[in-house]
């Protein structure tokens, strides 16, 4: 732990120094808090939440990135109990047709088992949900 540390501190140095961008692909939720600037979550291959980190971690807006952050100790406040996801990713190779998440997801409608929704603008974030669908349509 504490060799990552000292190798994150130097990589945030190099960046700092000559520019260049840094992408981390990691489970790890104490790294994403503390040494990056934006926030990819992903899903079964697929964007789910997108946004400025901060922001995500304090306001999750889709069912999956909520479900991931309250299975991760809190790196702030009280110590509370871990809720897991129920059940288990799709296989890629079948996708479910609408929503990846849709048969895991606490929120689930019908129209996300239906249909695929597409990435909505939500405070400055980008959230694959129905959950935001009266918000402005984002970008793949």
């Amino acid at each position: 732990m504490v060799a990552q540390r000292s190798l994150m501190v130097q990589i945030k140095e190099l960046q700092d120094e000559l520019g260049f961008a840094v992408i981390f692909v990691t489970h790890d939720m104490s790294l994403v808090s503390h040494f990056s600037d934006r926030l990819m979550v992903m899903y079964a291959g697929q964007v789910a939440e997108f946004g400025p980190t901060r922001q995500v971690f304090d306001a999750p807006q889709h069912p999956y990135t909520i479900g991931l952050m309250d299975a991760f100790p809190s790196i702030r406040g009280p110590r509370v109990p871990l809720t897991g996801i129920p059940g288990s990713p799709p296989n890629l190779a079948r996708l479910p047709q609408g929503c990846r998440f849709a048969p895991r997801c606490p929120k689930v409608m019908t129209r996300c088992e239906q249909q695929p929704p597409e990435l909505y603008h939500v405070n400055g974030t980008l959230v694959r949900c129905f959950l935001h669908a009266d918000g402005e349509a984002g970008h793949d």
